[in-house]
């Protein structure tokens, strides 16, 4: 694909004013080195929005969250919010993958965001969301990232099935709500968190959906096993 010259229309035909800058950053473990790549993002994307005279920082999204769904990533949805009051006109990432490994999800936010006058820029593919002529390549990048993800998710459910099949059970402790590990590797119940445990379920036993749960522990203050003050409707307690 040859180069091209993308012009980021400006908003209102006020051609003077700055262009408004944000970056949107993802890793998807919490691994100790993932935590420092999203720092490093953070710290390059500032710095390299801040140090253009002819931008406007609109702020840095950033998120350590997995999977593909976009509705479960607060800071994309905060940065789609942005856009959508006009807070954005550029949008800076690393990677399209970064922005989400589900086709139909990329494509409808780049529509949306392509109706909102707003680019988005991704620095490993050397693309701009605004060009007509890699929507195709879009297409396929995100394809293939759904693929891998995919892939990936099988590969772990057969090593799961595989060290059932022989006996031997792993267990993430370190983000399973209301157990951890005594020093003999054995499972032991910690009481604090089995009893928010227990309100999930008795709260579940009096009616209450997902959605209903989910804001009774925010409302009164419950934090997740990792500590986040946000709780998710559609993947496990963590």
């Amino acid at each position: 694909m040859s180069k091209q010259i993308i012009t980021i229309p400006a908003k209102n035909n006020q051609t003077d004013k700055k262009l408004k800058i944000a970056a949107y950053c993802r890793v998807s473990t919490e691994h100790e080195e993932q935590r420092q790549s999203l720092k490093s993002q953070v710290a390059y994307y500032t710095k390299k929005i801040c140090d253009n005279p002819d931008w406007d920082f609109a702020g840095i999204y950033a998120e350590q969250e997995s999977g593909t769904r976009i509705d479960n990533r607060n800071e994309v949805q905060r940065l789609m919010n942005d856009c959508r009051i006009g807070k954005v006109d550029l949008i800076l990432m690393k990677s399209l993958s970064r922005f989400g490994r589900n086709t139909l999800d990329v494509l409808l936010m780049l529509d949306e965001l392509s109706k909102l006058n707003v680019v988005v820029y991704f620095e490993t593919e050397d693309i701009w969301s605004n060009d007509p002529r890699v929507k195709k390549y879009i297409t396929m990048a995100a394809a293939t990232y759904q693929e891998e993800s995919r892939q990936k998710s099988e590969a772990i459910k057969w090593g799961i099935r595989e060290s059932s099949r022989h006996g031997h059970i792993k267990l993430n402790h370190a983000q399973f709500l209301g157990y951890n590990r005594d020093d003999n590797g054995n499972l032991v119940i910690i009481e604090e968190e089995a009893n928010i445990v227990r309100l999930i379920y008795n709260l579940f036993l009096q009616g209450y959906g997902c959605r209903k749960i989910k804001k009774h522990l925010e409302d009164h203050g419950i934090k997740t096993v990792t500590g986040k003050e946000r709780w998710s409707t559609s993947t496990d307690y963590h």
